[in-house]
């Protein structure tokens, strides 16, 4: 099931829960972080360069963006700087960096796996979730259907009146409509754009 949901202005800030949990985006696999991130993801340079401080694949940090996403349902946590010693020695490429030796993404963690294409858990945390979530939403995520009714329902009076378009399947619908929560709650995995 697909869903498009248009917003009036810029903020998307009603969605950004899904970001922060993970949403799913298809990928080309046995690429590197950076291409997946260039590539598939639409990241600009800039973002890539100077404004993702912190990255985990797998849930171990990441330096050396050369490495492949070798295997479906892998994850990839994106964040800007992280206050405090914590965050100094997660950042990539950082002088801290040797701290986290032992946990850090390593050659060894590698799976080689024959899939062309696969999902890509992409989590964003702070600044990455208003800078990043646009291009997600844009080219669609995958989410629980549940999950996406539960965010319907839970939008305040004045967040609905922000969404001045919502389409199933091509179909335009209505938010406050009790079947398309069903509906949504029935589907295990929605595509969902907002635009």
């Amino acid at each position: 099931m697909d869903v498009r949901i248009q917003v009036e202005g810029q903020d998307r800030q009603m969605f950004h829960s899904l970001l922060r949990e993970g949403v799913d985006v298809e990928v080309r696999l046995g690429r590197s972080v950076r291409e997946i991130l260039k590539d598939d993801l639409h990241v600009p340079d800039q973002v890539i360069e100077k404004d993702i401080q912190s990255l985990f694949l797998n849930n171990h940090p990441v330096d050396d963006l050369r490495i492949p996403v070798q295997k479906s349902d892998s994850v990839l946590s994106l964040s800007a700087a992280m206050p405090g010693l914590v965050g100094a020695s997660m950042r990539r490429g950082g002088t801290y960096a040797g701290l986290r030796q032992g946990i850090s993404w390593s050659e060894n963690e590698a799976e080689q796996v024959g899939q062309d294409k696969g999902c890509l858990r992409v989590k964003l945390f702070n600044f990455m979730v208003p800078a990043l979530g646009p291009l997600l939403f844009s080219r669609g995520v995958q989410v629980k259907g549940s999950r996406l009714a539960q965010i319907l329902k839970g939008l305040t009076e004045a967040e609905r009146d922000r969404i001045v378009g919502l389409y199933v399947n091509d179909t335009k619908a209505q938010i406050q409509d009790p079947e398309l929560i069903e509906r949504l709650t029935a589907e295990e995995i929605v595509r969902l754009f907002v635009v």
